[in-house]
C-alpha cells in the first residue's frame, strides 16, 4: 500500500497565498500549517518543510489549528489524526463546514496507521489524502506535488525489513533532510520526552485508563519512528492496535514495550553523544568514528 494517496486533490481556492514564489527546487513556495501534538514529530516535519523552502505555522491540537487558519491564510494543512482537545478528524470536519477560502484549504492527514478504515476516515472527514508516518521528505514532496498539480503523485513503498532497534541509515537520511543539528535536536527532544511518556503510560495502566494508554502508545509510536527507533515504534503501534479491541492489554506486551523503551533510549543516548562529538570535531555527519 502506498504511504500517500490523493482521492481528490483538486480543491478550489487552495493555492493562493504563495502564488508566484518558488523554492530553490522550482516548487511553488507554500505556507504550510502543521497540526501535530507530539513535539518530536512537529520539529522533524517543520525542519523538513523549511529546508524545502516552505513557510511553516504549527499547532499542537486541532482546535489551535482551526484558530490559526481563521487568522492566517495557508496553502496546505498537514493534520495529525489523533490529538488532544480536538482530533484531526473533528478539526477537518469543522474546517470543511466553513465558507471559502478556509473551507477549501487542502488537508493531508498524518497517520501511523495505513489500514483501510483509517484511510476511509481521512477521506470521509474531507481530507484530500494522507501520509503514513514516519514523515519523510519524499512523502512530503509527493503530497505537495499532488496538491499543486491536483493529480496523483505516488511514491514507491519502502521495502519492509526486519526492524532494527535503531535504524542508523534512517538517521543519516534525516540528517541530510533537516540538517545534522536538526536530527540531533529531534533525538534530544525524544530523549527529553521519553521518561514522562513512560510515566504517563504507567499511570494509565495503574488507573485502568485504556483510552489514555492508547493515546500515549500512539504518540510514542510516531515519535520513535521519526527518530529511527523502529522496533520501539512497531511495539508501541502494536499496543495501540491491541487497545482498539481490548481494554486490558497483555502484561507481557507491556513488559516488552517498556524493555524496548529502555533499550532504545540507551541506544539513542549513545547515538546522540557520538553524533554531538563528531559535529564538534567538524567530522561529516554520522561518519564512522573509527
Amino acid at each position: 500500500m502506498s504511504p500517500f494517496f490523493v482521492l481528490n486533490a483538486a480543491v478550489p481556492g487552495g493555492i493562493a497565498s504563495a502564488a508566484g514564489s518558488l523554492t530553490s527546487a522550482g516548487v511553488r513556495r507554500l505556507r504550510v500549517l502543521i497540526a501535530e501534538d507530539d513535539p518530536t514529530n512537529r520539529l522533524v516535519t517543520t525542519r523538513m518543510l523549511q529546508r524545502m523552502g516552505h513557510a511553516v505555522e504549527a499547532a499542537s491540537d486541532g482546535a489551535e489549528a482551526v484558530r490559526l487558519l481563521q487568522a492566517t491564510a495557508c496553502d496546505l494543512v498537514l493534520m495529525d489524526m489523533q490529538m488532544p482537545v480536538m482530533d484531526g478528524i473533528a478539526a477537518t470536519r469543522l474546517i470543511r463546514s466553513a465558507p471559502e477560502p478556509l473551507g477549501t484549504v487542502p488537508i493531508v492527514g498524518l497517520t501511523g496507521n495505513s489500514e483501510a478504515e483509517h484511510e476511509r476516515a481521512c477521506l470521509d472527514a474531507g481530507m484530500n489524502g494522507f501520509i503514513t508516518k514516519p514523515v519523510t521528505t519524499r512523502r512530503l514532496t509527493a503530497a505537495i506535488t499532488a496538491v499543486l498539480q491536483a493529480s496523483m503523485a505516488p511514491s514507491v513503498p519502502e521495502t519492509e525489513t526486519h526492524a532494527p532497534l535503531l535504524d542508523e541509515a534512517f538517521m543519516r537520511r534525516l540528517g541530510e533532510e533537516i540538517g545534522p543539528d536538526g536530527a540531533l535536536d529531534a533525538m534530544e527532544m525524544f530523549l527529553e520526552d521519553a521518561p514522562e511518556r513512560r510515566a504517563a503510560m504507567r499511570r494509565a495502566l495503574d488507573a485502568g485508563a485504556s483510552r489514555a494508554l492508547h493515546r500515549e502508545a500512539h504518540a510514542l509510536a510516531g515519535a520513535a519512528r521519526n527518530v529511527g527507533l523502529v522496533r520501539l515504534g512497531d511495539s508501541a503501534f502494536g499496543l495501540q492496535k491491541t487497545l482498539e479491541t481490548a481494554s486490558d492489554p497483555d502484561p507481557a506486551e507491556i513488559d516488552q514495550l517498556f524493555q524496548l523503551l529502555a533499550d532504545s533510549t540507551a541506544l539513542a543516548m549513545e547515538w546522540k553523544m557520538r553524533q554531538a562529538a563528531l559535529l564538534r570535531g567538524d567530522v561529516p555527519f554520522d561518519a564512522d568514528p573509527r
